[in-house]
């Protein structure tokens, strides 16, 4: 959803087509959230397990798909690079 790169800082970005992604996999952008957040655990060097666990307890429902949409974004070659 982001269209424009800030010009001082263009390698601090990294282009994940979460909502894509979301209505392709779930057929619902509702998970793009989810996606990103995988994908900025990747990036940040956050350990995967805490936020898995942070998500349960913080989310109250659509389980198994936020599960499925944090893998997701954790395992794109895109954050995997950016990490």
């Amino acid at each position: 959803m982001v269209e424009e790169i800030r010009p001082d800082a263009p390698e601090r970005h990294v282009a994940i087509p979460a909502t894509a992604l979301s209505k392709e996999r779930f057929d619902n952008p509702l998970f793009a959230n989810m996606i990103m957040l995988g994908a900025l655990t990747r990036i940040a060097g956050m350990d995967l397990e805490a936020m898995r666990k942070a998500m349960l307890e913080v989310i109250p429902r659509f389980h198994e798909q936020n599960l499925k949409a944090l893998d997701l974004g954790y395992t794109l070659d895109e954050a995997i690079k950016a990490a």
